[in-house]
C-alpha cells in the first residue's frame, strides 16, 4: 500500500514459497519482517534466505502522492473598509481543491475582507493539506482639519489651511468655490 502524502503509514506485502519453508527477511531500510507498515515513500529491497541458506533479493519503490503547496497575497483595503481580499495560488496535490479558510468565505481567493489575519487549509482528493496564512492592514482613516482666515473688508486677502493625516498619502487636491 503507497502512503498517504507525507505520511509513514505505507506497507508491502510479500508472498515466499520455494525452498525449504524457514525463512528469515532482511530489508535494507524497512524493520525485518515478512510484511513492513508505517513506512514512508522510498525503495525497499528484501532478501529472504531460507533453510539451506538460498537467498532472493527483490526490490520495491513506495510512492507517495504529491504534496501541495501554497502561496497567499494580502490585497489590502484601498481605502479603510472592508474591501481587502486574499489572492491564492495553489500547486501540487491531486484533484480537486477545497478550501477551509478561519474566518472567510470557503473560496480561493475571498474577497470582502476586513483587517485581519486570515488562515486556511487546502485540501486535495488524496486528503494531502497544506496551511497558510496572511494579514490584511487596514488603510489608516483619512482625517482633515481646516482653519480659515476671513478676508479683510473688501479684500481678497482671505485663506484657508488644510490639513490631512492618514489615508495612503500623496493627496491631491481639488478647490471649488462655493
Amino acid at each position: 500500500n503507497q502512503p498517504d502524502c507525507d505520511a509513514a503509514n505505507g506497507s508491502i506485502s510479500t508472498i515466499v514459497g520455494g525452498g525449504d519453508g524457514s525463512y528469515t527477511y532482511v530489508w535494507d531500510s524497512a524493520p525485518n519482517v515478512q510484511n513492513p507498515t508505517d513506512l514512508s515513500a522510498g525503495f525497499y529491497c528484501l532478501t529472504v534466505t531460507d533453510g539451506n541458506n538460498c537467498q532472493m533479493t527483490e526490490c520495491i519503490t513506495l510512492n507517495a502522492p504529491e504534496g501541495i503547496a501554497i502561496s497567499l497575497i494580502a490585497n489590502n483595503p484601498l481605502c479603510a473598509g472592508d474591501d481587502g481580499s486574499i489572492s491564492l495560488n495553489v500547486n501540487g496535490g491531486t484533484g480537486n481543491y477545497s478550501y477551509n479558510w478561519d474566518n472567510a468565505p470557503n473560496i480561493q481567493n475571498p474577497t470582502g475582507l476586513a483587517a485581519g489575519t486570515y488562515c486556511v487549509t487546502v485540501n486535495d482528493a488524496n486528503g494531502c493539506a497544506s496551511t497558510g496564512c496572511t494579514t490584511i492592514t487596514a488603510m489608516p482613516s483619512m482625517e482633515l482639519s481646516l482653519s480659515s482666515t476671513q478676508p479683510s473688508c473688501g479684500e481678497d486677502n482671505g485663506s484657508i489651511n488644510l490639513s490631512i493625516s492618514g489615508g495612503a498619502g500623496n493627496y491631491t487636491y481639488d478647490w471649488t468655490s462655493l
